[in-house]
């Protein structure tokens, strides 16, 4: 991986700037990964990556990015300060000192197109915009009604006030607009509209059809939050009859209250905690089914990530992605949601697994439903959006 070099070749080049939290693990950083692999092979394009936080890289990143890393920790569910107050103050001065580093850069690299992710890279990115022709361009990976309902208004406010004066926003998920509408009051015509997009050829085909002795083996992915709703895990065990195998990547410990209690409600199922890998991939054809327990998402990588791997999904009805991604067709989700009626929800979850644990018609069925589904949502088929967003 290469270090940004000061300079531009020619005067019809396209100098992109994508401007990320981390390149380190989550969604965010693997979105980023992906976006840098697209424009890494654009004829005429040179681009760059900027990284706000210190967090080592970890994603492979094509030769010709250049990457920028500025330093500033900014990323507090990843460095977990034992002093919250003084890590707020010290994101506070290293967000000043981002975005005086992010205008200089933008200003010596001429700068023609600049894509962010994230509230606080979305804040820089907007700040720091050149008058001089630059295309600021925002993305928004989260809900805001869910993702800010317990923050203070002003906070609302600052992003609604920003937002606005961005020259278009991303939304992995047409119902997102909506929310983005309501809740920042956006133009409808400042929404682009693409879903996050893979790479089919670098999933393997997942071919563990499970034989009639062996577990069901599940499989959870995410960080313990509210968001990811593993708080109802035990509710949905309790209620399944046939014996499970529930593998959770997480950062969620077999000594955290929460496992224990997923642990207590389990007695007939086998719980495994593992940490994530540097290759995620290599656990999805490691199991049989995912399951969704998230509460929201702006899109959800992991269901299409377990879709390419060959993987039936189990999901709770989440907005806006993994609705939208189901479509009440190509996986199996619940009625209701988790957070709207916690029983129903969990019956019916319940009841799937041991569906696909018992009938094996239905379990081909809905592997062979995931890896049609998991295609749609390949870069070939979004890539005439993704080439006219990024065009100068």
């Amino acid at each position: 991986m290469k270090n940004a070099k000061f300079k531009y070749d020619k005067k019809n080049q396209n100098n992109v700037m994508v401007i990320t939290s981390d390149l380190y693990r989550g969604g965010v950083a693997e979105s980023t990964r992906k976006i840098l692999k697209y424009l890494s092979q654009k004829e005429n394009t040179n681009t760059y990556c900027v990284i706000y936080d210190d967090l080592p890289i970890t994603k492979d990143i094509p030769d010709n990015v250049h990457l920028i890393k500025l330093g500033c920790k900014l990323v507090a569910e990843y460095h977990k300060p034992r002093n919250r107050l003084m890590f707020n103050i010290r994101r506070c001065t290293d967000l000043l000192k981002a975005i005086w580093k992010l205008r200089s850069l933008k200003k010596n690299l001429k700068i023609n197109v600049s894509y962010s992710m994230m509230y606080l890279p979305n804040l820089i990115n907007i700040i720091t915009r050149s008058k001089h022709g630059e295309r600021a361009l925002i993305s928004e990976r989260q809900n805001p009604k869910f993702d800010l309902e317990n923050k203070p208004a002003f906070v609302r406010n600052l992003f609604a006030h920003f937002y606005k004066k961005a020259d278009g926003i991303h939304i992995n998920s047409k119902d997102l607009g909506d929310e983005l509408v309501s809740c920042y009051g956006v133009k409808r015509d400042k929404l682009f509209h693409f879903p996050n997009f893979f790479f089919p050829d670098e999933y393997t085909d997942n071919q563990m059809f499970k034989p009639d002795n062996e577990r069901l083996k599940v499989l959870l992915i995410g960080r313990n939050s509210r968001q990811k709703g593993f708080e109802y895990l035990p509710m949905i065990l309790k209620s399944v009859t046939t014996p499970l195998e529930v593998n959770i990547v997480s950062d969620l410990n077999s000594n955290h209250p929460l496992a224990q209690e997923i642990l207590c409600a389990s007695e007939i199922h086998r719980v495994n905690f593992l940490k994530e890998r540097a290759n995620i991939n290599e656990v999805y054809v490691e199991n049989h089914v995912f399951l969704l327990t998230s509460l929201w998402e702006s899109f959800g990588n992991v269901v299409v990530e377990a879709m390419l791997s060959g993987l039936p999904i189990v999901s709770n009805c989440c907005p806006t992605g993994p609705t939208q991604i189901l479509a009440r067709k190509w996986g199996l989700q619940s009625t209701v949601s988790l957070m709207d009626d916690s029983q129903k929800a969990s019956k019916e979850l319940a009841g799937y697994l041991d569906l696909l644990a018992t009938d094996t018609l239905a379990y081909s069925d809905y592997r062979k439903r995931s890896l049609i589904r998991g295609q749609k949502y390949s870069l070939d088929e979004n890539i005439k959006i993704l080439d006219n967003f990024f065009k100068k």
